[in-house]
């Protein structure tokens, strides 16, 4: 079973830029697994300024209470070896010097304190009487093949001590709803609960699913 070690984003370890990679990561492989249109586009120059708010904003806020402008966001590690793995896989860990230690980056989290305009129609963007945290982003790096299996698991717990931290109960998020709704059964499978399905015009009425957990 793999171990996972779970930890805030930080802008001195470049984060930032893993996440675009991580992103750009789906592009080719979302086809092989039914998903094509699902992500099709590798990162532009104005969603890569997104992710890098993600990631400021993520340790303007680490010491601050919950509202409207919450934003964290995680990286999941595991711990590799020089010797046991490939070079590829050293190339894209992070060292860390104090330990003499490789940690390789193989998915991240962003949590933020509304929901995104195109689910608003099912959610608003936040709810007086049940606050919510927004699950914006879970995602995974193709690049390290099986060494991420489970990550998506572990970081949806870490989200979960999250909304605790903060003082609430309830944890939204939605998906691409295409392929028969895998993507849907897998967030079901993790402990949510379906709110509603929407279409974003914008994308060529692109399916997606609202969903739920509460605690």
């Amino acid at each position: 079973m793999t171990i996972f070690t779970i930890r805030p984003a930080k802008t001195e370890y470049n984060d930032a830029e893993r996440l675009v990679a991580f992103f750009n990561s789906q592009v080719d492989f979302l086809p092989t697994i039914g998903s094509t249109d699902q992500w099709t586009e590798y990162v532009d120059a104005t969603r890569a300024k997104r992710v890098h708010e993600w990631v400021t904003n993520s340790e303007l806020h680490e010491c601050r209470e919950f509202n409207g402008q919450y934003t964290r966001a995680f990286i999941a590690e595991v711990k590799i070896s020089a010797e046991n793995d490939s070079a590829e896989m050293v190339k894209l860990a992070r060292p860390d010097e104090a330990t003499q230690s490789l940690w390789l980056p193989v998915a991240g989290l962003v949590l933020e304190g509304k929901s995104p305009e195109y689910v608003r129609s099912i959610l608003p963007e936040q709810d007086d009487h049940r606050p919510f945290i927004y699950l914006s982003y879970l995602i995974s790096d193709q690049r390290t093949n099986k060494l991420a299996k489970g990550a998506g698991s572990a970081l949806i717990a870490h989200a979960r001590e999250q909304v605790k931290k903060a003082g609430l109960d309830r944890l939204c998020v939605d998906c691409y709803a295409g392929n028969n709704k895998k993507l849907t059964k897998y967030y079901e499978s993790q402990g949510f609960a379906l709110i509603g399905d929407f279409k974003v015009e914008e994308k060529n009425f692109w399916p997606g699913s609202v969903l739920e957990m509460l605690s």
